[in-house]
């Protein structure tokens, strides 16, 4: 969530223009019934280093493996893939405009949601 609110004050034009290119890329595969974790991880990971904290980017980088594997677990149906992508969606457009507590909101909401998706064992 700290990330999301940092990139929402300090993202650049091209990075908003990054993660924009890959939320239609992932909406695309959503709309198509595929699988979409390679888009999410990337969006992640994007919006991390849009964050331009370095902590930040490199603790995301360092833990990408855990990420790719708890994207497979949350992102195993169509209707989760739908909401991951309009959750994405929504924080995008907080960092679009610059309101860095609606990110921040937004973000902690989309993560304890993935968590709920996670196998309890």
């Amino acid at each position: 969530p700290y990330g999301a609110a940092q990139a929402a004050k300090l993202a650049t034009e091209a990075e908003i223009k990054t993660l924009q290119e890959i939320l239609e890329v992932q909406k695309t595969a959503v709309e198509n019934n595929q699988m979409s974790e390679e888009m999410s991880f990337e969006f992640h990971l994007r919006l991390m280093q849009a964050s331009h904290n370095e902590v930040i980017a490199t603790v995301s980088l360092f833990l990408s493996e855990l990420q790719r594997q708890s994207r497979h677990l949350t992102l195993w149906n169509k209707e989760r893939r739908e909401d991951a992508y309009c959750e994405h969606k929504k924080v995008f457009e907080a960092i679009k405009n610059h309101d860095s507590e609606l990110a921040f909101q937004i973000m902690k909401n989309h993560l304890l949601e993935a968590k709920e998706q996670l196998p309890r064992e």
